[in-house]
């Protein structure tokens, strides 16, 4: 009913696909009263799972259920995985002949949506269909923004699918990107990007004791306010005009900074 009233079949398919069963408007406003009269600040509410322990969820998991859900460690050797696999791929086009390159990030982006609306073969997705034509929702353009953040490496905007709206069209971009980093190397902006990839990585696979993770937090905390103190003059100058240009993503990530600037103080 309401919201999942017009759900359909793959859209099912998708959550049953979480490890989550979905819930039914009883359980759902069953499980609302009794999240609101406990004292408890955060809750998530989840059907009965199958089988016995925590739940296991493919891929990554968001960090605000990472102490309820079990998953894989990331590893850190070798770097972050983005940018590994940014590299890789970057490599292999360039092994490729010209004509052949676009063909192939092509077929990344046909094996991915078609992941994400459940078809059988990636050739089921015509690669001069506008992505609403062929199924895609915003929940699935996250889906499908999120699968092609993991196979090619780079950082992609949440509007990606409405930027770019057919797989032709997503594959030239994606295909712009990703030689063009791989030609921009580590310099800059990219080898600092890169670098906090390693840390996240190296922090998230980690296991620290107490008072590690209080020496480790301390010591974040102490490098960032340094980075803000150094920025602070020319971020006051330049404001309104980087807003005015910038995307929706960059938006976002400002005012998520300036909030978190208040919460310090």
């Amino acid at each position: 009913g309401g919201m999942t009233a017009t759900l359909s079949e793959a859209d099912r398919q998708r959550i049953a696909s979480s490890g989550v069963p979905p819930l039914s408007v009883e359980q759902g406003l069953a499980l609302l009263d009794a999240a609101m009269a406990t004292d408890i600040p955060y809750l998530v509410p989840l059907g009965r799972m199958s089988g016995t322990g925590a739940p296991r969820m493919r891929g990554e998991v968001p960090p605000l259920l990472r102490g309820l859900v079990k998953s894989a460690k990331r590893q850190a050797a070798g770097g972050g995985p983005a940018v590994g696999t940014q590299d890789m791929l970057a490599a292999r086009l360039r092994e490729l002949r010209e004509g052949d390159r676009l063909r192939h990030v092509r077929e990344l982006v046909q094996a991915e949506a078609a992941s994400v609306l459940r078809h059988g073969s990636p050739q089921a997705v015509d690669a001069g269909m506008e992505f609403k034509d062929l199924g895609v929702d915003s929940l699935t353009a996250l889906e499908l923004r999120n699968g092609l953040t993991s196979v090619t490496g780079l950082r992609l905007p949440a509007t990606l699918v409405f930027d770019y709206p057919t797989p032709n069209a997503l594959a030239e971009y994606l295909l712009a990107a990703l030689l063009h980093e791989h030609r921009e190397g580590r310099d800059g902006q990219s080898a600092l990007l890169a670098e906090l990839d390693r840390l996240e990585a190296a922090l998230t696979a980690s296991e620290p004791d107490e008072h590690t993770r209080a020496a480790v937090s301390l010591r974040l905390r102490h490098l960032l306010e340094k980075w803000r103190a150094g920025d602070e003059d020319a971020a006051s100058a330049d404001v309104a005009e980087r807003i005015e240009s910038a995307t929706t993503d960059e938006v976002l990530a400002f005012i998520d900074n300036e909030l978190g600037r208040l919460s310090d103080r």
